[in-house]
């Protein structure tokens, strides 16, 4: 494998920093003596949130030229009791709000031309970095790193060593990118985080004979390869990697050796990848731990953490019998050597149980993964509380059932459901059905072919309903997607009247739209699985009706200004047409014509679309058709078509030119 280049003034000797902690930050040897010899510095983090914010107000009134030497402790202690009690913005601008009160301080006595009675350092600085990097907000990492340059600045400018910034510092920074990778649609947030290195790297090389102690260590590396591997970017992960390689071939000359946290972020790196050979990268790494770790590099020890990401990134692609393998080798290990650090625990079955609830390829799958909750069951009352099943161990079988269109499946499935009600109903609340419980008991009902089985998901959503609006279970709120698969379960039965089941739901959406609640709202899968229900009514006596609802419901699609329906949408509302009017109805050409237009201008012209459209008009009006307006064009064999029909669409002219060549 290539290796990444990385700076070369990363090659310096030097012993690997420890994981800095909050008390890791150096103190004065004023602040020392505070700390030391007052334990009312550290009061603070005894408080409740609302004392402590009246305490911190208390000092931000407090009038300028009142703060005493110690009160720099304490407000230290005060801003790291905040960052462990609140979060988000909130946390930023409070903490910050006590470093601009000791500044004003401080230049409240320099306007005086007195020597100030308290002296800022960047241990206050760090604690606003850090508080800003931990809000979980792009702004707020923003703002942190406008705070680390302007520590600089001032350093530059004054050569005060008290507020320099040091390796601290830019590590805050780096951490805070990482902390906000998944919120960028990009890699922005790891190019933001090797921009800090590369500053890091700058400031050292600048200083003539002085250390500026910006060397990288390992914090920094992995809070580097973190910002990467919580990229969904295709090659985030791949840089992740690039990154750890770099370490190993350098380690004797940085001084920076890669531990256990540096490879499983890799690891979870290739989890978060979505690219189809992750997994098998994901275990390559794993594989390379544990040869180092066997050779006796004990800071690379894979651990559950390690193996249960491993066994995730086989459980995202639905390879279940190897995720399963992996939690048998570790559990087998654990056995062997007592390790506690490689016991399998609730995460590890879980990723388990995922990988059977996706598998594609076993039709046993939904079996497997209720075993695999039973077992957590049976190993937690046996007494081992790390394996404790949990609301998602529960709602990841109910799933599996739900996709196993097993006959049994809506018997197992209600059984859990009724296990977790009785037991939610006897006060353990972590086993509280909520919105997926539920909806995964519909979407069994609506894969079913079992009598009445619409109507049983009706049931199941109107007992959501009153078990939410009566606050017996405020979790069970149904959203759009409870409301889309009742409308999907009436579309797919053989039960009378089934458009019209559909359509009560639809209208029963947008009037829970219309009453203010934006968590049911029409979508187009919606729209479409309405236009389903219409298309694929086969009773004589109901097709009129069912047409009536399909044009109501396309009408509707039209008038929503949020909402665009797509080649799936225009392909059934075709079908419907073709279904539900008899040859020779005038209607139908009436309406198939402008329908087919308007999916062309809109650029959803795809396969569905043209098959819907073959079998819904004469061979020569689909040729017709298809030619559109082009002069010249004697056959549509002899040109592709207009790739502006196909642009917002999910096939390309050649396939479209495949099946006008099959349709001669």
């Amino acid at each position: 494998m290539p290796r990444c280049s990385c700076p070369s003034s990363l090659l310096v000797h030097g012993a690997v920093s420890p994981l800095v902690m909050e008390d890791d930050i150096p103190k004065t040897v004023a602040e020392e003596s505070v700390s030391s010899s007052s334990s009312s510095t550290q009061i603070y983090s005894l408080l409740g949130r609302e004392e402590l914010k009246a305490t911190r107000d208390h000092y931000l009134d407090l009038p300028l030229g009142t703060l005493q030497g110690d009160d720099i402790s304490r407000i230290y202690f005060m801003m790291k009791a905040i960052i462990n009690k609140e979060k988000g913005v909130a946390m930023g601008k409070a903490v910050e709000s006590l470093l601009k009160r000791a500044i004003d301080e401080v230049n409240y006595y320099i306007g005086r031309k007195e020597k100030p009675a308290i002296k800022i350092t960047n241990r206050l600085y760090y604690r606003v970095l850090d508080a800003w990097a931990k809000s979980e907000s792009v702004g707020g990492v923003l703002r942190a790193q406008e705070i680390l340059l302007n520590m600089e600045r001032k350093f530059q400018q004054t050569r005060d060593d008290a507020i320099e910034p040091t390796v601290y510092g830019f590590n805050c920074v780096i951490d805070g990118w990482a902390r906000v990778a998944h919120k960028f649609g990009s890699d922005e947030s790891g190019k933001r985080a090797e921009a800090l290195l590369a500053w890091m790297i700058q400031l050292n090389e600048l200083e003539e004979g002085k250390s500026r102690n910006l060397k990288p260590d390992l914090i920094t590396m992995n809070s580097l390869i973190n910002a990467w591997s919580k990229s969904s970017m295709p090659n985030a992960a791949q840089r992740a990697q690039d990154i750890l390689d770099y370490m190993e071939d350098n380690q004797e000359l940085s001084g920076i050796r890669p531990n256990d946290v540096s490879y499983t972020s890799v690891i979870v790196g290739w989890t978060n990848s979505g690219d189809p050979s992750a997994a098998k990268n994901a275990e390559k790494i794993l594989l390379r731990m544990e040869k180092l770790y066997e050779n006796g590099v004990t800071v690379v020890k894979p651990n559950v953490v390690t193996y249960s990401s491993c066994i995730n990134a086989y459980s995202k692609l639905g390879q279940a019998r190897r995720a399963e393998e992996l939690l048998q080798r570790m559990q087998s290990q654990y056995e062997k050597d007592g390790d506690s650090e490689l016991k399998p625990n609730v995460f590890s079955y879980n990723a388990v149980i995922r990988a059977w609830s996706l598998c594609q390829d076993d039709p046993n799958g939904a079996h497997r993964a209720e075993l695999y909750l039973r077992a957590m069951e049976r190993k937690y009352k046996e007494g081992d509380i790390s394996v404790k099943p949990d609301i998602y161990s529960y709602n990841s079988v109910l799933n599996s059932w739900a996709k196993s269109m097993k006959w049994e499946a809506v018997e197992r499935a209600e059984k859990i459901l009724a296990f977790m009600e009785k037991a939610y109903a006897d006060g353990r609340l972590d086993f509280q059905p909520n919105t997926v419980s539920y909806t995964a008991i519909i979407d069994t009902y609506a894969k079913s072919t079992k009598k009445n089985s619409a109507e049983m998901a009706k049931k199941i959503l109107s007992r959501m309903e009153t078990l939410y609006m009566s606050g017996m279970n405020p979790s069970a709120k149904p959203n759009t997607h409870t409301m889309n698969t009742v409308i999907d379960a009436h579309a797919k039965c053989h039960e009378p009247h089934k458009a019209v089941k559909a359509y009560e739901i639809f209208c029963h959406m947008n009037k829970i739209r219309n009453s203010g609640n934006t968590g049911i709202v029409p979508n187009i899968f919606t729209y479409t699985t309405v236009l389903n229900a219409c298309a694929f009514t086969f009773r004589a006596e109901e097709k009129e009706e069912a047409f009536g609802i399909a044009l109501k419901v396309f009408q509707d699609l039209k008038a929503n200004p949020f909402v665009q329906p797509t080649h799936l949408t225009y392909g059934t509302l075709i079908k419907a047409i073709n279904n539900l009017l008899p040859r020779g109805d005038e209607r139908r050409d009436t309406l198939i014509k402008p329908i087919f237009m308007q999916c062309c201008e809109d650029g959803q012209l795809g396969r569905f679309v043209l098959r819907s459209l073959q079998e819904a008009v004469p061979a020569k009006t689909y040729l017709t058709l298809l030619r559109g307006s082009r002069k010249g064009v004697v056959s549509v064999n002899d040109a592709d078509l207009p790739s502006e029909w196909s642009r917002n669409g999910s096939y390309f002219c050649n396939i479209f030119c495949s099946i006008i060549n099959g349709s001669k």
